[in-house]
């Protein structure tokens, strides 16, 4: 928003110059003084200028609201996309209840696997040795 306000801005000064220019050309054209000739060049130079000002601020201005406007379509498209992949997937068409307890019992097997893997066995324990003369000694 502060670009545009700024391009704002920049439109309004380009065209206060233009009405700089267009008033001293019109005041020296009433009173012809003695440097009528620079008083118009200088005229002339304030309206090329600030129209050209005017011009440019203008078209930035257009240009910027055009990329926001093609960025707000992206996000949208982007938007529309993510929501149309779930949807593709169910429109495949419903599954057999056999293609449903295969895909069950895969998920499952995958599971026992995983839940296999991350489980350490833990090594038997030996008797110490305390036990081991208590077992001696009960023998005698």
């Amino acid at each position: 928003m502060n670009r545009q306000a700024g391009s704002m801005f920049r439109i309004i000064v380009g065209g206060y110059l233009v009405y700089l220019g267009i008033n001293l050309i019109s005041a020296v054209v009433k009173e012809k003084p003695e440097n009528m000739v620079l008083m118009i060049i200088f005229g002339a130079a304030f309206i090329v200028f600030g129209g050209g000002y005017a011009l440019f601020s203008l078209k930035r201005m257009f240009d910027e609201s055009k990329r926001e406007r093609e960025a707000a379509a992206e996000e949208e498209e982007a938007a529309e996309e993510e929501t149309e992949d779930p949807a593709e997937e169910t429109q495949s068409g419903p599954k057999s209840l056999t293609e449903r307890a295969r895909m069950l019992a895969g998920s499952s097997e995958e599971e026992e696997e995983e839940a296999g893997e991350t489980v350490d066995e833990e090594p038997a324990l030996e008797e110490s040795p305390e036990e081991e003369i208590e077992n001696d000694y009960e023998e005698k």
